[in-house]
């Protein structure tokens, strides 16, 4: 009956034009004729799977948006076959798996005591196992007890809110066949090698996605939906010398910090660009805010202080900061002379409010429109100390090596938030919510400290080869107190090793990585194919829009490349080069995920200031024994990709024999 329904539906779809999906199991010719007769007796009889309630392969409001579903679905299709699901709690599937009842058992742990009792496909995905502990008590998953921690694993999407910690790896996950379904498991496994397994890994992806955005969005009120929906941007007033916070970088020329790079994610969640409307990047704090003290822009970015509080709303506080009393080293090293000290401060900020509420009228208070002037009048000792918060200190101190700062004494510590209008408690609310549970600003600082802290070390060797071996030294030093400071999960050989074979901006791997990957793998003779990717017109955005702009770019570019091809290795060879490297995939498989990466990179990426599309052009290159090493196997897939890019938008070359041998024959004529 569902062949036959199949069928007829296909001539339908051919009748009016519709595009027909050729893909099932006899066009694939990966199956013997005994499988295929297998299989044509599956037919007859269809096949039952098992699929957990409360497990991720089942959407409780939605079930047939779920991956349980979905996979069927592909399971029908490709084999033209009737597929029940059997759904029940986990003892119950898996009691019926067990006593043959069903035929397959998804989000199965492949553990090897369990081979003796079942069948196992190939894993689909590997899982790790994570705890996770919250000042208040958690409530579990499927009833009202609350607990003080949380065990789960990399499969409980709805785990990730709870700031896990990572314990360790666990067993795969696959597919558990029945015992007496030898036969199926050998058809299954083919399946997932063809490319069920690419299939089910994206759909799991998608799932992830599409239930984050369904959870921010099932937390939002009526009123923060409709606000969002008639919304064009939101805007925002920022100190463009808040570093680490929020800062604008005048080698790259455009704004950075943890805040940036936060609100980034938060144009992206909300799908609302976030527009800066400072008068310049220079303008002095104190002008930005008085305007937005008369009702200028939607929100911005800073401490509280209980005055602050009756004058606007404010957020719950992603960050906090010490605010510290700082001395040139020179003067002002006793409590008695601290007393009699001329102090610098900045008008209007948080540190001339500190300044009048510690110091008395014998003190003189000096007020300067920028951080930089103060604090060269310290140094020049125009003042004899200043107020400024522990990671600007910190800032002058690792990253300047500016050791001339002497901190004299920690006055308070404040949180730093976003202010929003006294009449926004809409937006305030938004921002709350996606704070609270959807982007981790924790983490965020963390990646920004330790990424300032190694381009500034790198920086500074370069600039001092004469001192290289000492300087080397301090940058290993700096290095080190970083990374214990800002992560002290993170182990400092594996620390090295990121930093040596992945790209430190994207955290794709880099060209180390690809030379000594493809060092051990050309002689081997395997199978495999590359892939080169480049970005069409992307020095545009680095020239219109900055070089912040196009990070961004690059970093959203390989999260992309990273979900589709999942069974590859990214690569960013250079600037806005990639490569892409499969084993055993066929080239009319690598055709189809090209294809899928140039519809996903179409799609726009939101920044700060603007939303681009991205252009690409697309090389292809089989590994063959032909190919002598990996400069030859990337100077093909290069000219591939070059051939590409003289076409339109969105072009896929091939490397042929032919192709080659014409590039060479150009080359040679035009010299």
């Amino acid at each position: 009956m569902k062949k036959t329904t199949i069928f007829l539906l296909h001539m339908i779809l051919l009748l009016i034009g519709a595009p027909v999906y050729a893909d099932d199991y006899r066009r694939s010719n990966i199956y013997s004729k005994e499988e295929i007769n297998y299989i044509e007796k599956l037919q007859e009889e269809g096949i039952k799977i098992g699929v957990s309630l409360g497990s991720i392969y089942v959407d409780t409001e939605n079930s047939k948006d779920s991956i349980a579903y979905k996979y069927r679905s592909r399971l029908e299709d490709f084999f033209h076959m009737d597929v029940e699901l059997v759904k029940g709690s986990w003892r119950e599937v898996y009691k019926k798996l067990e006593n043959e009842e069903i035929d397959l058992l998804l989000n199965f742990a492949l553990s090897k005591e369990k081979k003796d009792e079942f069948n196992l496909s190939i894993p689909i995905y590997n899982d790790n196992v994570y705890t996770a502990s919250t000042n208040r008590k958690i409530t579990a998953y499927n009833n009202s007890l609350r607990y003080d921690y949380v065990i789960s694993h990399a499969g409980d999407l709805g785990f990730q809110y709870l700031n896990p910690v990572k314990l360790g790896d666990i067993n795969p996950i696959g597919i558990g066949i029945a015992k007496n379904k030898t036969m199926l498991k050998k058809i299954i496994g083919k399946a997932l090698k063809y490319n069920h397994k690419d299939i089910l890994i994206e759909i799991f992806e998608n799932e992830k996605i599409k239930r984050e955005k369904n959870d921010f969005y099932k937390i939002l009120s009526p009123a923060e939906k409709n606000y969002l929906k008639k919304k064009e941007k939101i805007e925002i007033l920022v100190d463009s010398e808040f570093y680490p916070v929020f800062y604008y970088d005048k080698e790259k020329k455009s704004y950075d910090g943890i805040f940036s790079r936060g609100l980034d994610e938060l144009s992206v969640l909300l799908g609302k660009p976030i527009k800066i409307i400072n008068k310049s990047p220079d303008e002095p704090w104190n002008s930005i805010y008085e305007r937005f003290k008369k009702g200028q822009g939607d929100m911005t970015i800073m401490y509280f202080t209980p005055e602050r509080g009756l004058m606007h709303e404010f957020s719950l506080p992603p960050d906090y900061s010490n605010l510290l009393l700082v001395s040139n080293g020179k003067k002002a090293s006793s409590q008695k002379s601290i007393l009699s000290t001329n102090i610098g401060v900045i008008r209007d900020n948080i540190s001339e409010n500190t300044a009048l509420n510690y110091f008395s009228e014998l003190n003189r208070i000096t007020r300067y429109e920028r951080y930089e002037d103060m604090i060269e009048a310290l140094k020049e000792g125009d003042i004899d100390s200043c107020i400024i918060d522990n990671d600007l200190f910190m800032y002058y101190q690792q990253t300047r090596f500016d050791l001339s700062l002497k901190k004299l004494k920690i006055l308070e510590k404040l949180p730093i938030s976003f202010a929003v209008q006294k009449n926004n408690q809409i937006l305030l609310s938004i921002i709350n919510k996606a704070t609270n549970s959807f982007i981790d600003y924790k983490d965020i600082k963390i990646n920004f400290l330790q990424e300032m802290a190694t381009i500034k070390a790198a920086k500074e060797i370069e600039y001092n080869n004469r001192n290289k071996l000492i300087l080397l030294l301090i940058t290993l030093m700096i290095t080190v107190i970083a990374i214990i400071i800002v992560s002290a999960k993170h182990m400092w050989n594996r620390k090295l090793h990121k930093l040596a074979y992945y790209d430190h901006l994207t955290g794709a791997l880099n060209r180390i990585s690809f030379e000594k990957d493809m060092d051990k793998i050309i002689p081997l003779k395997n199978s495999g194919l590359g892939m080169y990717i480049d970005l069409n017109k992307f020095k545009m955005i680095n020239d219109n829009y900055g070089h912040h702009a196009g990070d961004i770019v690059l970093k959203e570019v390989v999260n992309r490349l990273q979900k589709i091809f999942k069974m590859g290795m990214v690569y960013r060879l250079a600037g806005d080069e990639f490569f892409i490297f499969f084993k055993d995939i066929s080239l009319e498989m690598g055709i189809k995920l090209a294809k899928k990466a140039i519809e996903e990179l179409k799609k726009p990426i939101n920044t700060v200031n603007a939303a681009f599309e991205i252009g690409v052009s697309i090389g292809i290159c089989e590994l063959d024994t032909k190919i002598k090493d990996e400069e030859d196997f990337l100077h093909m897939a290069d000219i591939a990709m070059y051939t590409a890019k003289k076409k339109n938008d969105g072009t896929i070359v091939v490397a042929t024999a032919e192709l080659i041998d014409q590039f060479e024959k150009d080359k040679k004529f035009i010299k």
